[in-house]
């Protein structure tokens, strides 16, 4: 129902998941999907028995095609990124392109906000994640539709682009 995704490092926001998930209390499936780096091995062993703890499943270190098969199936994708949102987080965009409904932080770069409030549920606390994550469980509200972002970031849209500065200097 629930997943987190990205590297398991500090300064990601996984505390911050795992103090979110703590509140639904086994009432939901809640998958960590991510990738574990040799220099961060003891911030892992950390969030690995806390994760346990809270009954997630963890999912490691796998291929491509297999955490795009994983996300696929996932109904919500919680990044609470300790910085906010941006086009430079690949979580992020590869949770779109997989089709997860994605819940995320504000950017103190209200470009971003704006953008991106189109395609995710944008909040500003784990509180308010809380709410909209229930809610959008509950069907009271509705995912909001990520197909118009999945051009944007495609590789057809940089050919396209790429061929309008090409057709506009001939």
């Amino acid at each position: 129902d629930l997943a987190y995704f990205g590297h398991i490092r500090p300064l990601k926001g996984i505390e911050s998941f795992l103090h979110l998930i703590s509140h639904f209390n086994k009432k939901i499936k809640i998958k960590l999907v991510g990738q574990v780096l040799e220099k961060y091995v003891d911030f892992f062993d950390k969030i690995n028995i806390e994760a346990h703890e809270l009954h997630v499943e963890m999912v490691l270190n796998k291929e491509e095609n297999e955490v795009a098969d994983i996300l696929s199936q996932v109904k919500i994708v919680y990044l609470p990124f300790p910085d906010g949102i941006s086009n430079r987080r690949g979580t992020l965009l590869a949770s779109i392109q997989n089709g997860c409904v994605v819940v995320s932080t504000k950017s103190t770069i209200q470009d971003f906000n704006d953008f991106f409030e189109k395609y995710c549920y944008l909040v500003d606390t784990n509180q308010e994640a809380i709410l909209i994550i229930e809610r959008l469980l509950k069907g009271e509200i509705m995912p909001k539709e990520p197909k118009d972002i999945k051009y944007v970031f495609s590789w057809e849209n940089v050919v396209d682009e790429h061929l309008k500065v090409y057709y506009n200097l001939v």
